[in-house]
C-alpha cells in the first residue's frame, strides 16, 4: 500500500466510526426513552392495578375476565328467569 491508498482508507475509516459513533449516540438516545416509558408504565400499572410486573397484569386481567363472564352469566340466567315467570303469568 502506498501512503495515499492509507491516508484515503483512513479517511474513510474514520468518516465510519464517526457514522457508527452517531448511530451508537441515537441508539443510546433512543434506550434511555424507552427506559424512562417502561418506568412510567410500571408507575402508572402499581398505581391503577396494583401490580408491577406484566404476568401479575394478565394474571389480573384473566381473573377479572373470569369473574365478569361468571356476572354475565348469572345475569343471563336471572333474566331468563324472569322472562319465564312472565311467559307463564301472561299465559295464565
Amino acid at each position: 500500500m502506498t501512503a495515499d491508498t492509507n491516508v484515503k482508507e483512513l479517511e474513510q475509516l474514520k468518516a465510519k466510526h464517526k457514522e457508527l459513533e452517531r448511530k451508537k449516540m441515537a441508539a443510546d438516545a433512543e434506550i434511555t426513552q424507552h427506559e424512562r416509558a417502561r418506568a412510567e408504565l410500571v408507575s402508572e400499572m402499581k398505581e391503577k392495578f396494583g401490580v408491577d410486573n406484566v404476568d401479575d397484569l394478565r394474571a389480573l386481567y384473566e381473573k377479572l375476565l373470569e369473574e365478569d363472564n361468571a356476572k354475565v352469566a348469572a345475569f343471563r340466567e336471572q333474566i331468563n328467569g324472569i322472562s319465564e315467570r312472565l311467559a307463564s303469568l301472561e299465559a295464565a
